[in-house]
């Protein structure tokens, strides 16, 4: 008979989990920025200032997240979280 090989997740399986979730993160940044910024100018009746503050409030932690997935999924090991 042979012997099953056991399931084990390495630290690149983790690195590259990290790194397909970029994606998901920048939407869902930028999604959070715009609505409220939306419901900030309906309640303070600032359209469309709110919005786009907000906006670009996102788009920026959006392209943060991605910058600090890929720090650590391709960096170089010395700041890696999963390496400490």
């Amino acid at each position: 008979m042979k012997e099953k090989k056991k399931f084990r997740i390495t630290k690149e399986d983790i690195r590259e989990a990290s790194l397909s979730s970029v994606g998901l993160s920048f939407v869902f940044a930028v999604a959070i920025g715009f609505f409220v910024g939306y419901y900030l100018d309906r309640w303070l009746k600032t359209s469309p200032w709110m919005t786009i503050i907000w906006l670009f409030i996102g788009l920026a932690a959006g392209f943060k997240n991605i910058y600090l997935a890929v720090q650590e999924g391709y960096g170089d090991g010395k700041n890696n979280k999963i390496n400490k």
